[in-house]
């Protein structure tokens, strides 16, 4: 079982690098498009980083592929902590308490 964890975590490790990069980055998106209007509709920060994370979500897809393929734990586990993760993320970049 231990080498099971093991091998959740090398698959985790990438995605949990990059979280803060994307963080940051839909971070940046908000304020710079905030309040600029385009097509004469101003977009919301809430509408931005939900088009944000499209590009997280993304990346949770490929864990979970991942670790379905190689079985660990069965991808239903995969999946949940992928919709763990992005749901962190969400709360953290909209200022929720976690």
């Amino acid at each position: 079982m231990k080498e099971e964890y093991a091998e959740i975590i090398e698959l985790l490790e990438p995605v949990l690098y990059a979280l803060p990069d994307v963080a940051e980055t839909i971070r940046k998106k908000s304020a710079e498009f905030g309040n600029k209007r385009q097509n004469g509709v101003a977009y919301s920060r809430e509408e931005l980083v939900e088009v944000g994370m499209k590009s997280l979500s993304e990346l949770m897809e490929y864990f979970v592929d991942q670790a379905g393929k190689k079985g660990l734990l069965g991808k239903l586990v995969a999946k949940r902590a992928g919709d763990y993760l992005t749901r962190s993320v969400t709360d953290m970049l909209l200022g929720n308490e976690t």
